[in-house]
């Protein structure tokens, strides 16, 4: 039976662990509660950054943990404790949590009321009209201080608006509504996708002196990933569970595209190349099947390793990016951002990823020392 495994690693500040001495000793105890006493976390070794003073605990831990709860524990535990920083990659996640009132400061110190924050030139309300002054200038006076009141309240307004429709498509927010979509067809067509990506970085091993080859070993590495996420053992060994396939992409798109931490602008090294070829797989492999007419999805699912006959496709219907194009989910700017242009004859198209994806893939070609070529279409 084949599992997947994870790398989880907690890290306690100076500040805290000088704090609460206790916790360094009785950390794997206190994971064990968080985790119920479960058999699927491993301890794998305990480490201290001497510059830093931080303690570090590794653990091996047996498919993917419900770790939000088990952060949450940690905190409630640990007294005056707060989590500082959590960085994810497809296979490890890593938490640190640090003291509230010496790393994090500014959490304790309580804030001034709202009204006491004004300066004397900020009005929340249009000013009042000064007393006294000539009866014969009052009215315009009046009718000068409406207008301007008018116009106060209107231009913030036209502003917010104006911004609005300036701030660009957040490539997040399209890609997790496909993720979304992603339906059994769908995710049958995903896989078989997958596994052609696995059979061509294959072949590219089997030549030794190519340049690509630790490019495509490490491709293995990030395809073995996806892979073993979305299966799951049954009696008669793993088969594909679709019903991870949609949860698994919206997770990838919220964790590598989200404005908060977007590993395209990230720098890549050869130490986290890996890492960032298995996150660009993951965006790939979904607007592979994405763009796909149905009638491909349908055809490969009827040839493939499924050999069925696939439900819910239309004769001749779109692709999921133009479908959704078209009810609406997707705007044309944002349709934009998961749509792939083809160009060539067929059998030997030529793909044009968004910008971003073909940016993010030319990074990491550059990290391997290879060139970025062009994705061809699946056959």
């Amino acid at each position: 039976m084949t599992f997947s495994f994870r790398t989880v690693r907690f890290s306690l500040s100076k500040a805290l662990s000088d704090s609460q001495l206790w916790a360094i000793e009785s950390f794997p105890e206190i994971i064990q509660r968080a985790t119920g006493y479960s058999e699927r976390w491993a301890l794998v070794e305990r480490t201290k950054d001497e510059q830093s003073g931080t303690y570090t605990w590794q653990y091996q831990v047996q498919s993917l943990p419900d770790i939000d709860l088990i952060v949450d524990h940690i905190v409630h535990e640990l007294t005056d404790a707060v989590l500082l920083s959590e960085w994810h990659s497809v296979s490890e996640d890593r938490f640190t949590f640090g003291n509230m009132k010496r790393d994090r400061p500014e959490a304790s110190e309580p804030r001034m009321p709202e009204q006491e924050l004004l300066s004397e030139t900020d009005h929340p309300h249009p000013p009042l009209p000064p007393r006294g002054g000539g009866q014969g200038r009052g009215g315009a006076g009046l009718i000068l201080l409406l207008v301007t009141w008018l116009l106060l309240s209107i231009i913030p307004v036209y502003a917010q608006n104006q911004h609005k429709d300036a701030a660009p498509a957040n490539p997040e927010t399209a890609l997790v509504a496909v993720a979304k979509h992603l339906s059994p067809p769908y995710a049958l067509y995903l896989y078989e996708s997958l596994t052609r990506q696995i059979l061509s970085n294959q072949r590219l091993m089997e030549r030794l002196d190519s340049p690509q080859s630790p490019m495509a070993t490490d491709s293995l590495w990030a395809l073995e990933i996806i892979s073993q996420s979305l299966l799951v053992d049954g009696q008669d060994g793993q088969y594909l569970d679709v019903r991870r396939v949609p949860p698994f992409f919206v997770d990838a798109a919220q964790r590598y595209i989200s404005p908060s931490h977007y590993w395209p602008d990230q720098e890549i090294t050869q130490d986290n190349r890996r890492e960032h070829l298995a996150a660009w797989y993951s965006m790939y492999l979904m607007l592979l099947v994405a763009n796909a007419t149905q009638d491909e999805i349908a055809k490969t699912i009827r040839g493939g390793m499924f050999d069925r006959t696939p439900e819910q496709l239309e004769p001749g219907g779109p692709s999921l990016v133009d479908r959704l194009h078209q009810e609406k989910v997707l705007h044309d700017q944002t349709s934009s951002l998961v749509r792939i242009n083809r160009s060539g004859p067929p059998g030997q198209e030529n793909l044009s990823l968004p910008a971003y994806l073909e940016q993010w893939k030319a990074k990491i070609s550059q990290a391997y020392g290879v060139k970025s070529d062009r994705p061809i279409a699946p056959g």
